[in-house]
């Protein structure tokens, strides 16, 4: 990391470029060390308790995030946005002490400011998008583990083949979920964003998982994908994964998140 040799000061007064250039080698280092797994992650904390579909009530726990490789402070928070799919990141910067600063004419202004993240309609990060350390780490590493099958309930199954069924894989207290599965029934569920299966305690995850993931048709003469989009998928504490209903549409399973 960049440094200043200040025993050399005696001779020359600290200047602003001084400070400047301080702050840049904490800046460029911590981005060194946060960079090696991708521009936006949980680093620590930040685990979210929702309620409700729209609005969507989100609490969430204090930690960090990096955002396009910067490591931003989370406090905790608890806000309601206007869908689940509101659930954007978002850095906001206030001053704060000891500013206001006097200057020499007499006029006071803000030099001191804090960067925090938040969930917020207006934000450009999705939530659903964000993975944590730790997923990354497993998914680097992707050690071959035999996975174990997800019973879905009757209005749910596998989504096509030759893709895998649903299933998990525990990789000590990291679980990951693979395969596809989609709502075959005709009629609407109730209620309108169902559980399609229920996980065993070992597989339940420590916190609110949400993620976006792929969704699409099968073209089942050429063995392809086809109608390619994207839909989300939640995996509660106790276990219960919902995702929103669409007959005949095949959703991916392809994330982790950390168990007990």
């Amino acid at each position: 990391m960049n440094r200043i040799d200040f025993s050399q000061f005696d001779l020359q007064g600290i200047t602003l470029q001084d400070f400047e250039f301080i702050q840049a080698a904490y800046k460029d280092a911590l981005k060194g060390l946060s960079s090696g797994f991708a521009p936006n992650y949980v680093l620590s904390g930040c685990d979210f308790t929702i309620s409700g579909s729209a609005p969507t009530d989100v609490d969430c726990t204090e930690g960090y995030i990096v955002i396009d490789g910067e490591v931003v402070k989370v406090d905790a928070f608890s806000v309601t946005i206007p869908t689940i799919f509101d659930l954007k990141w978002k850095i906001i910067e206030t001053p704060t002490l000891p500013t206001p600063a006097l200057f020499g004419d007499s006029s006071l202004r803000d030099v001191h400011f804090k960067r925090r993240a938040i969930i917020d309609a207006t934000g450009t990060l999705s939530a659903f998008s964000v993975f944590r350390q730790k997923e990354l780490i497993y998914q680097i590493a992707n050690e071959p583990i035999s996975p174990e099958s997800i019973g879905l309930i009757p209005e749910w199954e596998p989504g096509s083949t030759p893709t895998v069924n649903p299933a998990f894989k525990i990789d000590g207290h990291i679980c990951h979920l693979i395969g596809d599965f989609a709502y075959k029934a005709t009629s609407p569920p109730t209620p309108t964003i169902p559980y399609l299966a229920l996980l065993p305690p070992k597989a339940q995850p420590i916190t609110t998982i949400m993620r976006q993931t792929m969704c699409c048709d099968w073209d089942a003469i050429n063995n392809v994908p086809i109608n390619i989009g994207t839909t989300w998928v939640i995996v509660h504490t106790d276990g219960r994964i919902r995702a929103p209903h669409n007959t005949g549409k095949t959703i991916m399973l392809n994330f982790s998140y950390p168990v007990n």
